[in-house]
């Protein structure tokens, strides 16, 4: 009988190591293909390929709709610049100004002012390990006072620029992941949700329950930014 001789590991056609194409292969897609297949989810079930150009139109448009909102529920540079005089970028003289200006807003709206990302940057240096794990829920002296301050930050994407340290990019600013307008907007819901965080916040007055009044102010803030 003749004695069978073992495959050679190597004896693989050489068209085995061609490496095979990532990409979806209907024609106008750019998105990846699933792992083992073609194309990719959407293109598998039927859902024709998207205008690349569009898309990112429309993506652009709405991060720009969404900031824009952003700004007109935060306070003005000028009225932040305000809270800085005299302080000497000092975090509890600027947070004594912060309550002072507090105290004279309306019982009806938020109990705490709002801020940009861009407002809060040059506050940042020095930052340590972050103490706002429960921020709408946690008791104010468990909060350290850059924390005090970044929870008032509304538009929280902002604070994943490279500008922060990698603490406060990592805990308040998913790492810069909402930067790209295609992301931010294909995770709209997530953006939606991640509000909720600073608003409910600045909605609370010091330790007490967030009255209901300042809950339905939050609520329709949210859809403002959703319908932007």
């Amino acid at each position: 009988m003749v004695k069978r001789s073992k495959r050679s590991v190597f004896s693989r056609s050489k068209f085995s190591c061609v490496k095979k194409n990532p990409y979806c292969s209907e024609i106008g897609c750019g998105y990846f293909s699933i792992p083992g297949k073609k194309k990719c989810s959407s293109c598998s079930v039927g859902i024709p390929p998207r205008d690349g150009l569009k898309y990112l139109a429309l993506a652009k448009r709405f991060k720009q709709g969404v900031e824009r909102r952003v700004k007109s529920v935060t306070i003005s540079d000028e009225a932040f610049a305000k809270l800085l005089e005299g302080t000497g970028g000092e975090l509890i003289a600027i947070l004594k100004n912060v309550a002072k200006m507090e105290r004279s807003m309306s019982p009806l709206r938020a109990a705490k002012l709002k801020f940009r990302a861009s407002q809060v940057q040059p506050l940042m240096q020095g930052y340590g390990d972050c103490s706002a794990f429960n921020l709408p829920c946690q008791k104010e002296e468990t909060i350290n006072l850059y924390d005090k301050i970044l929870g008032r930050v509304v538009d929280f994407w902002n604070l994943g620029l490279s500008d922060f340290c990698p603490t406060i990019r990592c805990y308040w600013g998913n790492y810069g992941d909402y930067r790209h307008p295609l992301k931010f907007y294909e995770d709209r819901e997530k953006i939606f949700l991640g509000l909720l965080k600073p608003l409910l916040y600045c909605a609370r007055k010091g330790n007490e329950e967030i009255e209901v009044l300042r809950k339905l102010d939050v609520v329709i803030t949210i859809n403002k930014i959703k319908n932007e």
